[in-house]
């Protein structure tokens, strides 16, 4: 029998966006690039987060979603579904994660936009 991959649950939507100012226009300036991604989200306000052997303070929230090329600090995260819907959360770091029989995923150590 063929080993199968556990699929996770991702129980909201966001758009993930890119930065898009340039040398000659360096305002702050941000295009979506994904729209409709699948993502968890869970909020760790207050809480220390471990990435590598540094322990991570500023970190508000993780955001979870499955594994795809190209993501990185220069992005962020606007969920468009559930509690979170519309909040502005800024990549700090990027950890992708493979374990045995799952799915590749995404974890994006995120710090909340105040506006």
């Amino acid at each position: 029998m063929p080993k199968t991959c556990s699929a996770p649950t991702y129980p909201f939507r966001a758009k993930l966006q890119t930065d898009t100012a340039t040398d000659d226009n360096p305002a702050e300036s941000f295009a979506n690039t994904v729209v409709n991604m699948p993502v968890d989200i869970v909020a760790i306000s207050g809480q220390e987060t471990f990435r590598g052997r540094t322990l991570e303070s500023n970190v508000d929230y993780v955001v979870t979603t499955p594994y795809r090329k190209g993501v990185d600090p220069k992005q962020r995260i606007v969920p468009t579904t559930g509690i979170f819907k519309d909040k502005t959360l800024n990549i700090e770091h990027v950890h992708p994660i493979q374990k045995p029989g799952t799915r590749p995923t995404l974890e994006l150590y995120c710090t909340e936009l105040q506006s």
